[in-house]
């Protein structure tokens, strides 16, 4: 399992406590947050602790494909997972995966799965 904890980021309340919820029940320690600011600032404070950010595309403030640029010039090995239900032109990044909402609870448990594997597998190359 991942080492490390999971920001799950949507203006959307309901949203993030029940993306929340799902990946805690799958075993990961997971960090909500209903506001791209705050999110940022505590990443920015506590960058060591994250390996995977979940962030809404629409919100207010700053937008989460914003958000997750900046945090990648602060981490960047770290993961990214950007949801929208809007088509997005940013979509050339390929350190970001993109999943169309309304995404299932599923598909949602299986990329993050696919993206944890991913790290744990680029942190074990890097070791050895």
């Amino acid at each position: 399992m991942l080492a490390k904890s999971i920001a799950i980021i949507d203006d959307d309340v309901d949203i993030a406590d029940l993306f929340k919820d799902v990946l805690e029940d799958d075993g990961y320690t997971v960090v909500a947050f209903n506001d791209s600011i705050t999110a940022l600032n505590h990443i920015q404070e506590n960058a060591e602790e994250f390996g995977l950010v979940i962030s809404d595309y629409r919100m207010p403030q700053m937008n989460g494909y914003e958000l997750c640029k900046k945090l990648i010039n602060l981490k960047s090995d770290l993961k990214v997972i950007l949801i929208s239900a809007y088509e997005l032109l940013e979509r050339d990044n390929p350190t970001f995966t993109f999943l169309h909402k309304p995404i299932s609870i599923a598909k949602l448990v299986s990329v993050v799965n696919e993206a944890i594997s991913k790290s744990m597998s680029d942190d074990k190359s890097i070791n050895t």
